[in-house]
């Protein structure tokens, strides 16, 4: 069976590299997950198709919503 590659985009905005870029843009296809950095600017890679945020974040979230209706 053949693995299916990843994909993880640089969400980071802002000043990175010693002020060199605005914005990193990285796309990178792994062939496993993990919890990659960014070589251009060091941030946290996101899995492409996802919010980038922990299951318990999006729990959270949720539970706040329906605190609030």
């Amino acid at each position: 069976m053949k693995n299916k590659k990843k994909t993880y985009i640089c969400t980071h905005e802002g000043s990175g590299n010693n002020d060199l870029f605005q914005s990193c843009g990285f796309v990178h296809d792994f062939e496993t997950l993990g919890n990659w950095n960014c070589p251009k600017c060091g941030s946290n890679l996101v899995l492409e198709g996802t919010s980038g945020k922990s299951v318990s974040e999006l729990l959270s979230e949720g539970l706040e919503k329906e605190k609030g209706e």
